[in-house]
């Protein structure tokens, strides 16, 4: 372990724990260098271990016990063996995994002694008894395992108190005891549970204090539960001796009182024995240890032998003793008899092993308790019996009762799997069988309540039979409510009887009455179905534009009657009328509001009762004169859609469009024939409001056109919008704000996405747009981002105006404060520039130009510098060299953002002009030159150095402009002064001369002056 933390040399401990280890082997071993230097094994701090080596070198040389003086001078000699090993990273690993693998078999090695012992006393007492800790602690020393080692290894062990070494009870107290557990057994008949305080409790010696206090918690609430008689203040005192002495006391304390009360009732037996022949032989030994098995008081072999050596060692005999042999109990003569490993009882043939149902390991069958595993077998056995009891209670139709029988049993086998198997499958079916039963309850109810009566019989009959314990919703009884009902059905079964012979006028009405009580018997049904139905009558038909209203008076039949109504719609073409049912009504009247506009159509209502139907009774056909409803216009760019809602079968819809009269445009009426539910107007003229009227055309049935009163509405197709001129976007106090200049007409609505979502005005579709990118907003002069987050964000400005759009132009944004406070400080060879960061913003990008003001962070014609609040902290200010040179200085200066590994500049930023330029000035004078060669020469002087400069001649007269006359010669810039000689033929006389800069100067502004222009026109 890197790094490793060893204490200073300790010569004393290095003497008993190391030197005392290799001087009892027969030669010194090297083989484990880790433990002769007394370091751990995992250290690999090879600078440690150098330190370790010399300081024990040193020590190894000047031991001077006559212990250890050889061993130690032999252990010097070894130094550099030691060092080869130990110092060298990869062999000191090498040699670790080997010390470790030796160390682990010499630890198995000493502990399986241990282990083997331990497993042999477990296999005997279940348990390691503690008396023989100390014994086994000399066996480990004798093994090389140290106190420490032994009390870890003890700790993972199981220990029970044998109380072979611990002070039993006082006398009284332990007769007491032994009185009330006598007595106990005396008024219970159960001796096998009036043992000890242990078996009283129906627990083993080991079980856990947890598990004896919940015991005891259990057995307090049921004698608090028990009539007051003798029996509950003998168990109230074995409660308290409980509480006192195995919860709050000391359990070893009682065990060994279990050993002097088996001392008390044998003394007399051994007396005898030691009277007469003067000694306790070897079959009078096991006979005494029998004896004392046979008590009852749960004691081992091993307690009993104590038991019975104790008490003859008291009075005086001398012991002859045979081999150990362990006894066991038979649960049903209580015979104590040798643990052999035979299967039944020697006496009675009764089996004297069980197994456990917990833990699955074999145990006494004497015994109150698993001393595996501490499950109580008397608490087993009691839910084995509840488990029956409650498949009884199932199987007789009582599921409520076997669910009370079993509640108990769930808690007892949850120690028992397969047991809790058997529980936990019986439970799933009584929970079932009484969910159905309450269902079935419910069922019944609502059949009663449709007067259903055959069918809750039936229902009822089933709930008494599987289920007749589980109540229903209101308490009731289901044997008791099946006997109701049972009563009732055999009346309506006398009244059938009855029915069958009236004529028919009466045969009806008394069904009538049987089928309102018992509105499911069959017979009663098939009765009434074989007489006639009676129709409806004064059927009326009213007709309006959206529906047919109909009235009727109901049947003459008695009973519930219901009525059918049928739409017939005439066939154009004369062919087969179409029926179409509408549905059914309980009603006198309906209202018919599907009828296809322009149908002639007629309804027909029959009534229906049961399995009857009456003859129908049917209107006249009448025209449905259904009208525009719902009519919408809908503006684009291209035209206007009219929308509405008219069903229609026959005839037509008609629009006809009219110019608003104060459109100030004159236009003729327009009227045009419409298919299905809409219609476009493909040529409006734009900006102009149009007035729309709809409306349908049928026949009636003499043939006579019919026109509905329709629906108007107005719409105009508005001009194509203006995309905004502006678009900005500035971050302040954490909200991001987009404004712009405010275009004529329309809404303006902004976008955002990480780019441009459309070119400048361009119609855009707003569905798409808002599908691409993240809808901000909407308004006149501004809006306001409250998504805006911390990332570099594009908005695009978009005008909608008459269901038209336009995109605008785009600005790209990071959300964050442009830097303020921004100030320049000019030394005339340096600029030192200064401003303020906002909160939460630690860089900032400076860029700079020369001639302009950059256009953002990433201008290419821009210088840049990234600066931290740091760095302007330390430097007082960004310092910019910048010796004077005429030109000027034009910064911007913007904030960054960190984007994992990317930083993201704002593009916005301050702008700061830090020095103006100087403008260059330049003159010129033009002569004549030459006598021979007569020539014209023209001479510029500046006050620094200027652009490439154009001479322009005109003929009669000086150019007025750059772009006058013609170029007759050029002068290159880039210095002060420059001259041009041009040849007086190249001139047709008289002309004018002018200078003018051919391009500009960069950054600085050039003027040049003319000289009179007297001198400007060259006349000879």
């Amino acid at each position: 372990m890197s790094g490793t933390e060893v204490g200073a040399f300790d010569a004393t401990g290095y003497r008993q724990h190391v030197l005392s280890t290799l001087r009892g082997a027969s030669k010194l071993d090297l083989s484990d260098p880790f433990f002769i230097v007394d370091l751990p094994v995992d250290v690999d701090d090879t600078e440690l271990i150098r330190a370790r080596i010399t300081a024990l070198v040193g020590f190894w040389n000047k031991e001077r016990s006559p212990n250890y003086k050889a061993l130690a001078a032999e252990l010097a000699k070894h130094r550099a063996d030691l060092e080869a090993v130990l110092l060298d990273p990869a062999r000191r690993a090498e040699c670790a995994a080997q010390v470790r693998a030796a160390r682990a078999t010499a630890d198995a090695d000493r502990y399986g002694a241990l282990d083997s012992l331990a497993a042999k006393l477990v296999a005997r007492y279940q348990g390691l008894p503690r008396s023989r800790l100390s014994s086994l602690a000399r066996l480990a020393k004798t093994r090389g395992l140290g106190e420490a080692a032994f009390a870890a290894w003890a700790d993972r062990q199981h220990v029970i108190e044998d109380g072979a070494d611990a002070e039993p009870l006082a006398a009284g107290v332990r007769a007491q005891i032994r009185s009330d557990l006598d007595e106990f057994g005396r008024l219970t008949g159960d001796s096998s549970r009036s043992a000890t305080l242990w078996t009283f409790l129906g627990i083993a010696p080991t079980t856990s204090a947890e598990e004896i206090a919940a015991r005891h918690a259990e057995l307090t609430s049921e004698n608090e539960r028990r009539q007051h008689d003798h029996l509950m203040t003998i168990v109230a005192n074995l409660l308290t001796y409980t509480r006192q002495h195995l919860m709050t006391g000391d359990a070893a304390r009682y065990a060994a009182s279990l050993i002097e009360d088996a001392k008390d009732r044998l003394r007399d037996t051994v007396a005898e024995k030691v009277i007469v022949d003067g000694e306790l032989n070897a079959a009078d030994y096991e006979a005494s240890v029998r004896k004392v098995i046979g008590f009852g008081f749960g004691l081992s072999s091993e307690q009993a032998r104590l038991a019975v050596r104790r008490v003859a060692t008291e009075l005086g005999a001398t012991l002859a003793v045979a081999p150990a042999v362990d006894y066991l109990i038979c649960p049903n003569c209580r015979e104590p008899q040798p643990a052999s490993g035979q299967p039944a009882c020697r006496y009675c043939g009764a089996d004297v092993y069980l197994r456990c149902p917990a833990c699955g390991q074999q145990a006494e069958a004497a015994a109150v308790a698993c001393p595996h595993c501490g499950t109580s077998f008397r608490a087993i056995q009691a839910a084995v019996d509840q488990l029956a009891a409650a498949r009884e209670q199932l199987a007789q139709g009582r599921p409520a009762a076997a669910q009370a029988a079993l509640a108990p049993a769930v808690e007892a086998a949850r120690n028992a799997p397969a047991l809790a198997v058997e529980v936990a499958a019986v439970s799933d079916e009584v929970d079932r069988v009484i969910a159905t039963a309450q269902s079935d309850w419910r069922s019944a109810e609502r059949e009663l309540a449709g007067q259903r009566l055959y069918a809750a019989v039936d229902r009822l009959s089933r709930i008494a039979r599987v289920a007749a314990d589980v109540a229903g919703p209101s308490g009731q009884s289901a044997p008791d409510q099946l006997a109701e009902l049972a009563a009732r059905k055999a009346t309506v079964q006398a009244d059938i009887a009855t029915a069958r012979k009236l004529p028919d006028a009466e045969k009806e009405a008394a069904l009538g009455r049987i089928l309102s009580v018992a509105a499911d018997c069959g017979e009663a049904i098939d009765m009434l179905a074989a007489l006639p139905l009676a129709p409806p009558s004064d059927l009326q038909a009213e007709v309006t534009a959206d529906a047919v209203a109909l009235r009727w008076e109901p049947s003459l039949s008695p009973g519930p009657v219901s009525y059918k109504i049928t739409r017939v719609t005439t066939a154009q073409d004369g062919g087969q009328p179409e029926r179409r049912v509408l549905g059914t009504t309980s009603a006198v009247e309906f209202n018919d509001a599907g009828a296809p506009g322009g149908a002639m159509i007629a309804h027909e209502v029959s009534a229906v009762s049961g399995r009857r139907t009456s003859a129908g009774a049917t209107t006249r056909p009448a025209l449905m004169p259904r009208d525009v409803t719902s009519l919408a216009a809908r503006a684009d760019a291209s035209g206007i859609t009219l929308t509405w809602v008219l069903p229609i079968s026959h005839g037509n819809v008609v629009v006809e469009r009219e110019v608003d009269p104060g459109a100030g445009l004159s236009l003729p009426l327009r009227r045009a024939r419409a298919d299905g539910q809409s219609w476009r107007d493909t040529s409006p003229a734009t900006g102009v409001e149009f007035s729309y009227h709809v409306y349908a055309e049928y026949r009636d049935a003499d043939g006579v056109m019919i026109r509905t009163p329709g629906a108007t509405i107005r719409a105009k197709v508005a001009p194509r919008p203006k995309p905004v001129s502006e678009l900005w976007a500035t971050t302040s106090a954490g909200h991001t704000t987009i404004g712009w200049v405010r275009p004529a007409s329309g809404e303006v609505r902004i976008y955002a996405a990480d780019h441009a979502l459309a070119a400048p005005d361009t119609e855009v579709d707003l569905a798409e747009l808002a599908h691409r990118g993240r809808y901000v907003g909407a308004g006149q002069r501004r809006v306001v981002d409250e998504n805006a987050g911390r990332r570099l964000v594009t908005y695009t400005s978009v005008t909608v105006d008459g269901g038209q759009a336009v995109a605008g132009p785009s600005v790209a944004h990071l959300p964050v404060a442009a830097p303020s406070n921004a100030a320049v400080t000019d030394s005339g060879s340096e600029l030192l520039l200064t401003f303020t960061l906002p909160g939460g913003v630690t860089e900032a990008v400076v860029a700079g130009r020369r001639d302009a003001m950059p256009a953002g962070p990433a201008d290419p014609a821009a210088q840049t510098w990234s600066v931290t609040n740091t760095r302007l902290e330390i430097d007082g200010g960004l310092h910019v060299p910048a010796p004077e040179d005429g030109l000027g200085w034009y910064f911007s200066i913007h904030s960054v953002l960190r984007d994992g590994s990317a930083k993201l500049a704002a593009p916005a930023g301050a702008q700061l002009k830090a020095r103006d330029s100087t403008p260059v000035t330049a003159s010129y004078t033009v002569r004549r030159a030459g006598v021979v060669r007569r020539s014209i020469v023209i001479e510029v002087t500046a006050s620094d150095p200027m652009p490439d400069l154009v001479v322009r001649a005109k003929r009669g007269a000086v150019p007025s402009g750059a772009q006058d006359g013609a170029e007759v010669g050029r002068i290159p810039g880039g210095g002060r002064s420059a001259r041009l000689e041009l040849p007086a033929g190249a001139l047709t006389l008289p002309a004018g001369l002018r200078v003018f800069p051919a391009a500009s100067l960069p950054g600085r502004e050039f003027t040049i002056t003319d000289p009179p222009e007297a001198t400007l026109l060259i006349t000879s």
